[in-house]
Formats: structure tokens, sequence, C-alpha cells
């Protein structure tokens, strides 16, 4: 391999301003799923039993959540394909409804988080996993079409998508140190608290940018 060889298998697809929104989309949606996922023992450990010592099994069940909601999402996605077909429903509108969604998710569980101690956070953090668990199920489901829909040469569809699926990094990583420097800022004030707002900020981004789209129209 040489320079140019690497350079171009990373080359996203030129004059293809729908297929940059669509990434651009995802890697928003991914940093805000990041920011809450990427922290998750972090978030049980100190946000939902602050410093005592943890001793129940809600670090397993949290992950379980997303596991079992993100299986119903993925059951529920082609019925909810058929309905937008039939109803003739811009599925960049459904994808931008699922990113709300999982806001809301993330809007409880910083709510009861706040607001109470205890149990109240556990169920908080339950909640989340299932609703944000299935919104995205239905968003990663559906998002496929955006990308497919998006793509400027179907010769180059196997590079492009591979293009695409960079998002997914770029957005964990993005979620990494946005994350990292909130915490450390604001250690000793909100510390993990700004984690759950700055999530949603990034999530009703990534609906917004999908609502730019053509397949929104």
């Amino acid at each position: 391999f040489d320079r140019s060889q690497v350079l171009d298998q990373l080359r996203p697809p030129a004059h293809a301003p729908e297929f940059s929104r669509v990434f651009a989309a995802r890697t928003c949606m991914m940093a805000g799923v990041g920011l809450t996922g990427v922290f998750l023992w972090y978030l049980v450990r100190f946000w939902v039993y602050g410093k005592a010592v943890v001793l129940t099994s809600a670090p397993l069940t949290i992950p379980a959540g997303f596991l079992i909601a993100g299986m119903a999402a993925s059951w529920a996605a082609g019925p909810i394909s058929e309905r937008i077909e039939e109803k003739n429903i811009p599925v960049a509108r459904v994808v931008a409804g699922a990113c709300l969604l999982y806001a809301i998710g993330l809007g409880l569980a910083w709510g009861l988080g706040v607001w109470s101690t205890g149990t109240a956070r556990e169920n908080g953090m339950l909640l989340f996993a299932l609703i944000s668990g299935f919104a995205f199920g239905i968003y990663d489901s559906l998002g496929l079409e955006l990308v497919m829909d998006s793509l400027p040469d179907p010769r180059r569809a196997g590079h492009d998508l591979g293009i695409y699926a960079l998002a997914n990094s770029a957005g964990l990583a993005l979620a990494a140190i946005i994350g990292a420097l909130l915490v450390n800022a604001f250690e000793h004030s909100f510390g993990y608290y700004l984690l759950f707002p700055s999530a949603i900020v990034m999530v009703l981004l990534a609906g917004i940018v999908t609502l730019t789209t053509k397949s929104a129209e």
C-alpha cells in the first residue's frame, strides 16, 4: 500500500451533500448515545448510587434493558416500514421522531436523577434503557434507507457505505472527548449530571439535520 491508496479508501464521496447530511446526523446521534453509553458504569456508580457501595444487580439490568428494547425495535421495524410506505410518510421524519423519542428517554433519566435519589434514579435509568433502546432500534433500522437514498453513485456503494460506517466510531470518540471534558471541568459541581443534557442536545441535533435531507420532504 502507498499513501494515495489509503487516502482513497478514506475519501468521502464528492459532491454529495445528502450523504454529508446523513453522515453528520449519524455522527451526532452516536455522540448522543455515547455520552451515556461510554460512561454507563460511571453513571451507575456515581449518578444512581452516589458514592455508596453498589450491591445490586442494576448495573446488569440496564444494559439488558437496552438489549431487550433493541430487539423489540428490530422486530417492529418491518411492520413500521410497511406502514410508512402505505401512508407515504417520509422516512426521514420517522427517523427524526426516533431521535426525539430517544431524547425523551434521556430527559426522564435526567429529571428523575436530579429531583430524586435511590430507587427513583434506578427506575429512571431503566426507563431510559427501554425507551431509548427502542428508539435507537427504530433509528438504526430505518436509517439505512436514508443512507441508500443518499448514495451518489451505485457503483461505489460499498465504498461509500464503509465511509458512512465511520460515523459510528467518530460519534463515540466525540462522545468520549466531550464527556471527559465536561466531567473533569465540573467534577465538583455538576459532574455526571451534564452528560444527560449534552446527550439530549446531540440527539436533537441529529434529528434536526435529518429533517434537512430531501427524504424529509
